[in-house]
């Protein structure tokens, strides 16, 4: 049981954490001490990374952005579906490291098990051992380090395929 807590407690501190990063990144780029401990975090470079100049700024933010929505919306079950079908959709960034992408994986493969009703119901937490939650945090400090994580959406829209008149 503690380590369902201590799952629940990670995925909300991580949400916690994505969605304040998402408010100082729109207002325009936080207080400015976000130093870490070890002094690695510091301004983000306004140089493009091997993932944009591979995807596209727009395709970057887009696919973090999803992956923001899908940390935040976990605990919740809101629209969880909608956010774990998006996700099958959006390829692993090439420079996402090993651990931090087993933590996506995570992130994916509990997300396509969620229950149609989840909203309605409490969803029951995974008991995932320590290896795995390290995993997770890996992944969560990657993207809350990730400078093209703005606001992620608030719901998904289905997409709409062109009628033909």
């Amino acid at each position: 049981m503690s380590r369902v807590r201590r799952t629940r407690s990670v995925l909300t501190a991580t949400a916690a954490a994505v969605l304040l990063l998402a408010s100082g990144c729109s207002d325009g780029g936080g207080d400015g001490d976000s130093d870490g401990a070890d002094g690695s975090s510091g301004s983000p470079s306004t140089a493009p990374t091997a993932l944009e100049t591979t995807l596209g700024p727009d395709q970057v933010l887009e696919d973090f952005c999803t992956a923001a929505g899908l940390v935040a919306f976990m605990e919740t079950g809101e629209d969880l579906r909608l956010w774990a079908q998006s996700m099958s959709d959006v390829e692993r960034p090439t420079d996402l490291p090993d651990d931090a992408a087993a933590g996506l994986a995570l992130l994916q493969e509990y997300a396509a098990q969620v229950p149609t009703d989840a909203v309605a119901a409490e969803l029951e937490q995974p008991d995932y051992p320590p290896e795995q939650i390290a995993q997770l945090e890996a992944w969560s400090r990657y993207l809350e380090g990730c400078p093209q994580v703005t606001n992620p959406p608030q719901t998904i829209e289905p997409s709409a395929e062109p009628t033909e008149d």
